[in-house]
């Protein structure tokens, strides 16, 4: 739908969106930027929309970012926004509205104008839902309309197929720098809009040079394992052309979809594959990896041996490397060479002597600050656990590098290595919380379970279990 001719004026332009978030609310006197003490998330872009006079905020001092936006709200904003006199609204004739509803008339006037619809029964009964939250997907709708945005690279969700009605809205916004949805590629549109989300939309749509969307991070990709031999086509379609054969039990990442035919990644090859040959329960390896013992020496946080600058190891700590990650590490190997990843476990147990020789080398070659900021001192590494492993690609010129990190075992170590049972112990730009730089190549075993956990957390280890680090 498009608003009428009258109602696309200049008002329309940017001030259309920021409108929404100006709730109907009671304004603070006084508000300024930076007055939200419960805005943690998008606190940059909440404040440049407070500093603009968008955002009052409630009463108590408070923005409740996790609150939603009723779909009552949007439609009094939008006629604010919109500030229509001559407009005179007719009865919508929903069954939840009347009259002497609140609301009504603002409902009446935003139908008139053709920018808000209701909702329909499988009865064919037409009702609005006042109270109702407005979804992400409706909202992609409404922000598309207004900003008139028109270019759509078809930029696929996980969880929106291409018959979904707001397929085209939704890839609009992402084309448009607006949003990349959630972790693991997905859009989540019938989730409700929360304020802090909307106030993120706003600010990029505002100013997109301050606020530039944030690239992807490396994202677990949703996998699925071939049930039978599997057949790859160009289009999705048994009768296009044949791409390739993806034996029984092969592992594939899912990009799209298309009705029952999955776009995925199979090697070095997209195509797209009969869904009912897939099952997701086989997107993780068969192997079961458990968590390591919890009988050895060492301070433990919730079920985990922490090692790091706070908390070490006595110097007769001499393990080697653990039986349990030993093993998962060797899987993990054969199903990267399987995919055309070669890796090597090049570091793994130190002992608290060599980890001494290595120390002192590197203060002696960099000094003491900087050896600090890549090397443990002795009693402090991770590797003389035996649970710790560098590791490193075909090119050993990248090994102990951060662009490790862009090179094709790098991403695939990023994306799998949890399903090992390992997680990445030096994350980039964590460095003032585990003490280290960010080291793409040093992987540490705490077992499966927990490490689909702790990557879905986005934290360091140090933050996920609560202990300090540095």
């Amino acid at each position: 739908m498009r608003l009428p001719k009258k109602s696309l004026n200049k008002k329309i332009g940017l001030a259309f969106a920021t409108m929404l978030l100006a709730l109907t609310l009671v304004p603070e006197p006084g508000h300024a930027a930076n007055s939200f003490q419960d805005v943690t998330s998008f606190k940059e872009e909440v404040d440049f929309l407070t500093g603009l006079g968008i955002i009052k905020g409630f009463p108590d001092g408070s923005f409740k970012p996790g609150t939603a936006i009723t779909r009552l709200d949007a439609v009094r904003m939008i006629l604010r926004e919109l500030d229509d006199k001559d407009t005179v609204g007719t009865d919508p004739e929903f069954t939840d509205l009347t009259p002497d509803t609140p609301g009504y008339d603002e409902v009446a006037k935003a139908v008139k104008l053709g920018f808000i619809a209701g909702k329909e029964t499988k009865e064919g009964v037409k009702y609005f839902d006042p109270k109702g939250q407005l979804t992400r997907a409706e909202m992609a709708k409404i922000l598309t309309l207004a900003y008139q945005l028109k270019t759509d690279k078809n930029i696929a969700f996980t969880d929106v197929n291409s018959s979904y009605w707001a397929n085209a809205y939704i890839s609009r916004l992402a084309t448009a720098g607006v949003t990349n949805g959630f972790p693991g590629g997905a859009f989540k549109p019938n989730e409700s809009l929360q304020r802090q989300h909307f106030a993120a939309f706003v600010a990029r749509l505002l100013a997109p040079e301050k606020f530039p969307l944030a690239a992807k991070k490396s994202e677990t990709p949703v996998m699925y394992r071939t049930i039978d031999q599997l057949n790859m086509r160009s289009k999705p379609s048994a009768s296009s052309s044949l791409i390739g054969s993806i034996p029984k039990g092969g592992t594939v990442e899912y990009l799209s979809k298309e009705g029952t035919w999955y776009k995925v990644k199979y090697g070095s090859k997209t195509g797209w594959v009969n869904s009912a040959y897939l099952s997701d329960k086989a997107a993780s390896p068969q192997i079961a990896y458990p968590a390591p013992s919890t009988k050895t020496p060492g301070t433990y946080a919730s079920g985990v041996l922490i090692v790091n600058k706070k908390y070490g190891l006595p110097s007769s700590y001499n393990p080697g490397v653990n039986k349990l990650a030993q093993k998962a590490v060797d899987a993990m190997v054969v199903e990267a060479k399987k995919q055309g990843i070669q890796l090597t476990a090049f570091s793994t147990f130190r002992s608290y002597n060599r980890q001494k020789e290595l120390y002192n080398n590197y203060v002696r070659q960099h000094g003491t600050a900087e050896a600090n900021r890549f090397s443990a001192k002795p009693g402090y590494s991770e590797h003389q656990t035996g649970l710790a492993f560098d590791l490193g690609g075909s090119n050993q010129s990248q090994w102990l590098k951060e662009s490790f990190a862009t090179t094709k075992e790098g991403k695939w170590l990023a994306m799998n290595a949890h399903q090992y049972g390992f997680i990445l112990r030096y994350p980039k730009g964590k460095e003032k919380i585990t003490g280290y730089m960010y080291e793409p190549w040093h992987y540490r075993y705490i077992g499966s379970e927990l490490a689909l956990k702790v990557k879905n957390s986005d934290k360091t280890l140090e933050e996920y279990v609560n202990v300090a680090g540095n």
